[in-house]
């Protein structure tokens, strides 16, 4: 009676249980297929979310066709595609190709090389946001120092135009120097033995340039020289120049509060390059230019071999 009585009570409650689940299993399959645009097999389908990610991610310009029926069509139909050949692939076996995995190695190897180059630049770019903080920053008052120390070429600035040579060995600079002073064309010994890529294919263009666009050894010489003249030979960090002025233009006073942010700049610049040069000086680091001069840059050999400098008596 017992027994009787009890499956009376339990057996109502598994079936009305089990009627739930299915009726809740029946529910979320409606739902998931509602929410199924196309299922490509291989488990590729496209979602209403995916679709709606995808459309999001388009660039701004296709917004207005997107949003008309025959642009979602569109849109969707190159979904598919996607979808039915990704799909398809996996069913190939493609994946197991010698082809597919070697092509998968390198890229992986690449993304690991680019990983770590962007661990370096984001490192060297917050320490020196901190260096700039701590150490670079001027203040207005050493702004407003440098201003008056140089007023006289913001109370009468000039812009010139300027070309160059640039050559690598004082030899060679010398040689050229020479060639110039016969009067043979600046332009075409900038074509012929400037190692400056971009000036030398205009004839040793630099273009217009203000103050504090060449370097201080540079600026004092280019300053110096009438319009036509033709410098001696001056040593930098690049190498051994030999300057032109093709023109020269009075312009405006600037005063101060236009001149505060590009001074500010300057000063930054000047005081990263005193950071460089006394923490090498610190720390004892040498540097082998000689040695470096060796490495072979294997892509540009072919180039290297077309664009050599020819004798200095070429043209002669």
């Amino acid at each position: 009676m017992k027994k009787n009585f009890m499956l009376k009570v339990t057996l109502p409650i598994a079936m009305s249980f089990a009627a739930a689940v299915f009726s809740l299993a029946v529910f979320s399959a409606g739902c998931s297929r509602k929410n199924v645009l196309a299922d490509l097999g291989a488990g590729e389908k496209i979602t209403l979310e995916d679709y709606q990610k995808r459309l999001k991610n388009t660039p701004q310009a296709y917004a207005r066709y997107l949003d008309s029926p025959q642009g979602r069509k569109q849109f969707l139909d190159l979904m598919v595609r996607e979808k039915l050949v990704l799909a398809e692939s996996k069913k190939s076996g493609i994946s197991s190709s010698k082809e597919y995995k070697e092509t998968l190695s390198r890229y992986d190897a690449d993304a690991k090389k680019r990983r770590e180059e962007f661990k370096e630049s984001l490192a060297m770019e917050l320490f020196l946001r901190k260096l700039h903080t701590d150490t670079l920053n001027p203040s207005e008052q050493e702004i407003k120092n440098y201003y008056e120390m140089n007023r006289g070429d913001y109370e009468h600035p000039v812009e010139m135009g300027i070309s160059h040579i640039l050559v690598l060995d004082e030899k060679t600079a010398d040689e050229v120097l020479a060639r110039l002073k016969k009067g043979e064309s600046f332009e075409k010994l900038a074509s012929l033995y400037s190692v400056d890529p971009t000036s030398s294919e205009r004839g040793g263009q630099l273009g217009i340039v203000k103050k504090g666009d060449l370097t201080p050894e540079l600026e004092s010489v280019a300053r110096k020289l009438k319009v036509g003249g033709i410098s001696n030979v001056i040593k930098t960090d690049y190498g051994y120049h030999i300057l032109k002025k093709t023109s020269e233009r009075g312009l405006e006073p600037i005063r101060f509060e236009a001149a505060s942010e590009e001074i500010r700049r300057t000063l930054i610049k000047n005081r990263l390059d005193e950071w460089v040069k006394d923490t090498l000086k610190k720390k004892n680091i040498r540097v082998d230019y000689s040695l470096a001069s060796q490495a072979a840059i294997t892509h540009d050999d072919k180039e290297a071999a077309s664009s050599s400098n020819p004798p200095l008596n070429e043209g002669k």
